[in-house]
């Protein structure tokens, strides 16, 4: 801004949200569920050896295949036209075991990890899937059954060491447990070399980290909540409240989780992964989530409870529409322009139009 240039505030478009409603679902077996990933039309629950499939946007499941050994994280993504659904251990002791399947879970082969460590988290991007273990090791594969290691992160100080890895924007984000004793890391070279990130300070906590809507999202256990727009310098959001949390997804346009407040489970969504809103949901209990762009049930979020339950839900996915005036030197709006349609509407939006510089108000015709 200057002194001599003649500025116009623009008039804001703001439209009412969609509403947010959770619809049960049940499984075919009762188990701990850990983790879930979509790809297509196929949502895929894991835990212990069971695998969970459905291909109808979460409203039926199947038992898939057996896992050669009892896994906690997925991933998925394409390799070459084949999509390969991969699995590592995690967080149930030291291990090398880790499985494939390239036809939607419904048999799975075992591969092997390169160190008999403890490995955390597991993500997916440019045809490269990438494993990260707690000490620091990493592993990737880019032809999906074969694991080679990568340049190992800095060894942690904090016994949680790192929990967390993803992939955005041209670049793989690490995340440390604790902030205060160790680094988290990003890579542009798929995990050749390491360079630390600019992270808030934070005692154990922090457990995910995703990218979507052109941010990255790392959450944790105690309402740990940082957010970045290049995956390098984050910045604290603590005051966000979203509680205590173990996975976050994101799709179309939403990020969504389960958060804890000591007392109550509540679905949490934001757009902006900065800003959250807290949801009633017709479950009390930890849930995963992954959205599935579904081609006949449409956008949808499906969760999978955490308990030893046959728990499911699912939610259509909210966003709110956005728009732009383009006003006239008159003052006018000569137009309003569509940029974002929102999703989940089952009636039309109330639209207002918020005009800071408006001294009267006037009628407008649309």
């Amino acid at each position: 801004l200057d002194l001599t240039s003649l500025y116009q505030v623009e008039p804001t478009i703001e439209f009412t949200s969609p509403a947010f409603a959770t619809a049960a679902k049940s499984l075919s077996v009762s188990s701990a569920h850990q983790d879930i990933a979509t790809y297509g039309d196929t949502v895929v629950v894991i835990g212990g050896t069971g695998t969970q499939v459905s291909s109808d946007g979460g409203t039926t499941w199947a038992a898939g295949g057996a896992l050669p050994n009892a896994m906690e994280q997925i991933a998925v993504g394409d390799i070459g036209g084949t999509t390969y659904w991969l699995t590592i251990p995690s967080n149930g002791g030291a291990s090398t075991a880790a499985a494939y399947s390239t036809d939607n879970g419904a048999t799975w082969t075992g591969m092997t990890l390169p160190a008999n460590v403890i490995w955390e988290s597991i993500g997916y991007g440019a045809s490269t899937f990438m494993a990260v273990a707690r000490s620091g090791e990493t592993a990737t594969t880019t032809n999906g059954n074969t694991w080679v290691g990568a340049t190992s992160l800095a060894t942690p100080n904090d016994g949680s060491g790192y929990q967390g890895v993803a992939y955005g924007a041209g670049k793989w984000v690490a995340i440390a447990s604790n902030t205060t004793t160790d680094s988290s890391y990003y890579s542009i070279n798929s995990g050749t070399n390491w360079t630390a990130c600019t992270m808030p300070s934070q005692t154990d906590g922090y457990r995910d980290v995703i990218f979507g809507n052109n941010v990255w999202v790392v959450s944790g256990l105690s309402s740990q909540l940082a957010y970045s727009a290049d995956g390098i310098t984050f910045t604290d959001n603590a005051a966000a409240t979203l509680g205590a949390t173990t996975q976050i997804g994101y799709g179309q346009g939403l990020f969504a989780t389960q958060g804890f407040d000591g007392v109550n489970y509540t679905v949490k969504t934001s757009e902006d992964g900065v800003n959250w809103t807290s949801r009633t949901s017709q479950t009390d209990e930890d849930y995963v989530w992954t959205f599935v762009a579904h081609s006949t049930a449409g956008p949808t979020w499906v969760g999978a409870a955490t308990a030893v339950n046959t728990s499911a839900a699912t939610f259509g996915n909210i966003a709110t529409a956005k728009a732009r005036s383009r006003p006239t030197s008159a003052g006018e709006i000569a137009k309003i322009v569509i940029l974002e349609p929102g999703s989940g509407y089952t009636s039309l939006p109330t639209m207002t139009i918020v005009d800071p510089a408006n001294t009267v108000e006037a009628t407008v015709t649309i």
